[in-house]
């Protein structure tokens, strides 16, 4: 019985070893591939917010939240979305 588990111990130590070691090869080893895939949503994400989008509206024309212009100059998100009321139509 104590040798099973302690074979059975080894194992879970060898496998937690190699999810580890998996972890390590996607985040670093493999970082500069898996920033470049087009199907990445962050790229999307910050194209988006390099372009100026129109203010949201509601039924009446009171405007609910607008783009401002970062006011960091080296900043990737050049702007940001703004709203009039803060979290409520968040």
């Amino acid at each position: 019985m104590d040798r099973r588990i302690r074979r059975l111990g080894l194992g879970l130590v060898g496998l937690f070893a190699l999810l580890f070691a998996q972890l390590a090869y996607v985040q670093v080893i493999h970082a500069d591939h898996i920033k470049g895939q087009p199907a990445n949503a962050r790229r999307q994400i910050i194209a988006e917010y390099k372009v100026e989008r129109g203010p949201i509206l509601s039924a009446d024309g009171v405007v609910l939240a607008r783009s401002v212009r970062n006011p960091e100059r080296r900043a990737e998100l050049l702007f940001q979305r703004v709203y009039t009321d803060g979290q409520l139509y968040a």
